[in-house]
């Protein structure tokens, strides 16, 4: 029997709750009917897949397009131990607030939410439209993450919770975008292995010490932003080196002449010079709170040489 398109708003609206993932609500309803369920989908869907799910005349199909994105993720340290240790409606009330602050960071750069992760979260660059300038704006996001996380972060210790540093990797490839899934549950994505590069990455922050970091392929794609380079990591289960970097601050970028002497240091490092230790050394003793730095020193003193660090583990 035919069914009249206010009969299908209490069910969509039911499903929402249940399962943003599916869309076919979306077609065959009316304009009223739909901008009603417009604004359900908006708490669970990005605005512009909404837009393309109610302007295509068919129902969406699994499959997509290969399209260069840059992939972010993000993680706070600590964040299990720190959950087990507080009721869960409060450990739900944080993190809602956090990533209230952390999502709009993402969409003001333009950037669209694939997955909560837990306490992470996955967003794409480059997808549902393409972006030109994909790179620039997932390093924006980072910035604009790391500043709204730095601040949530010292917030909640003045209150006395123990909120861990927000952790950033980001990767830019090649990926399949659009409707994956299975044939009754479609969810708008991206796969490929620049995802699971960019988890990687972002898992680099804790052996490095830093918050943000940022692969070359990402870096060399980049007009809008300077960096530090860290290091030459081969990543667990891979042969090839990848150079990863962390964007330089704008305190950073004015002392033009602690840019140089880090350069001067990684290269030196870089070309196995016996000076490179003492080049960090001094470094250090200027920019005593520098995660790079230090992490170079402490390698260094422990007789490692060389730019290129083989990961034992993920």
């Amino acid at each position: 029997p035919t069914r009249r398109s206010s009969d299908l708003v209490p069910a969509g609206i039911a499903w929402i709750g249940a399962a943003a993932g599916n869309v076919w609500v979306l077609h065959g309803v009316g304009m009223r009917d739909r901008v009603r369920l417009r604004r359900s989908f908006e708490h669970y869907l990005d605005p512009r897949i909404i837009q393309n799910l109610i302007e295509d005349e068919n129902q969406p199909e699994f499959g997509g397009e290969n399209r260069e994105i840059s992939a972010l993720f993000t993680d706070v340290a600590g964040f299990t131990a720190f959950s087990e240790a507080m009721p869960p409606s409060q450990v739900a009330a944080l993190l809602h607030d956090y990533f209230d602050g952390v999502t709009s960071a993402v969409m003001e750069c333009g950037g669209l939410i694939s997955d909560f992760l837990g306490d992470g979260l996955l967003a794409l660059f480059g997808a549902p439209q393409p972006q030109n300038d994909h790179t620039d704006r997932a390093v924006s996001a980072a910035l604009r993450i790391d500043a709204f996380a730095s601040r949530f972060r010292a917030e909640q210790q003045e209150l006395g919770i123990k909120w861990g540093a927000t952790r950033i990797g980001i990767h830019s490839g090649m990926a399949m975008v659009g409707n994956i899934g299975t044939t009754n549950r479609l969810k708008y994505g991206a796969i490929g292995d620049v995802l699971n590069t960019a988890s990687r990455v972002e898992g680099l922050n804790k052996r490095i010490g830093t918050r943000i970091a940022i692969s070359g392929d990402t870096v060399a794609r980049c007009t809008q932003h300077h960096f530090w380079p860290m290091g030459d990591f081969v990543l667990m289960g891979r042969k090839a080196a990848l150079s990863v970097f962390t964007p330089l601050t704008p305190a950073q970028l004015a002392d033009d002449d602690g840019v140089k002497r880090y350069e001067v240091a990684c290269e030196a490092l870089r070309n196995g010079a016996p000076k490179a230790a003492a080049y960090f050394q001094a470094l250090r003793r200027d920019y005593p709170d520098d995660p790079c730095i230090a992490f170079h020193c402490t390698r260094l003193a422990a007789g490692e040489t060389g730019f290129e660090i083989i990961m034992s583990e993920k």
